[in-house]
């Protein structure tokens, strides 16, 4: 029986070729990417002093007297 399973050059490059090729294209499908920021239109401030914004979050106002 021949032995087909010799191990030469060229089945080592192709090997590391293809490796670093399926690498690449799972780091590209998985990498989101960066990320858009959306920024913080608030909608209004209430009597309280807090800001209110879209997505529900507040945050309360300093205010500052001179």
């Amino acid at each position: 029986m021949k032995n087909s399973f010799k191990i030469t050059d060229t089945k080592i490059v192709i090997t590391l070729f293809t490796l670093a090729f399926a690498a690449f294209i799972t780091v590209a499908v998985l990498n989101p990417g960066k990320q858009e920021i959306k920024p913080k239109n608030f909608v209004g401030i209430d009597a309280a002093g807090f800001k209110h914004y879209p997505d529900g979050h507040m945050e309360r106002m300093e205010v500052k007297f001179k």
